[in-house]
């Protein structure tokens, strides 16, 4: 699934990225940015795992990382940590996102709840 291979990427490109960050900064800024980002990819791998409202569980939590990342990587940027270009790279990897929409039952697999990726057609979990 699309979303897999690009937290995948995005994870393989930021960790090095992340290692030129300030010194000072390695064990509060960095160490929540990457935990937020491995807390995304950790959710969407569980969240594949199940069905019903336990999967809509993982998903809500799945797309509070992806706010806690995106803010995180937006501060980075603000300091600049990230160039233009680094901030670009990483829109590439993060055009997915997931989402919990209009409170369906969980058991209703039509085009209203699951996981998307934004770039594609819909796909779902």
């Amino acid at each position: 699934m699309p979303i897999f291979v690009r937290t995948h990427d995005l994870l393989s490109w930021l960790l090095p990225a992340s290692n030129h960050f300030p010194r000072a900064h390695r064990h509060t800024f960095t160490q929540r940015l990457l935990a937020a980002a491995f807390d995304l990819r950790e959710h969407l791998e569980t969240a594949n795992l199940r069905r019903g409202e336990a999967r809509m569980a993982q998903l809500q939590l799945a797309d509070e990382d992806m706010a806690r990342l995106k803010a995180y990587i937006r501060l980075a940027v603000s300091w600049n940590w990230l160039s233009a270009g680094q901030y670009q790279q990483i829109n590439n990897h993060r055009n997915a996102r997931c989402a919990y929409r209009n409170n369906n039952n969980p058991n209703n697999h039509d085009q209203n709840s699951g996981l998307r990726c934004v770039v594609s057609t819909p796909s779902f979990v």
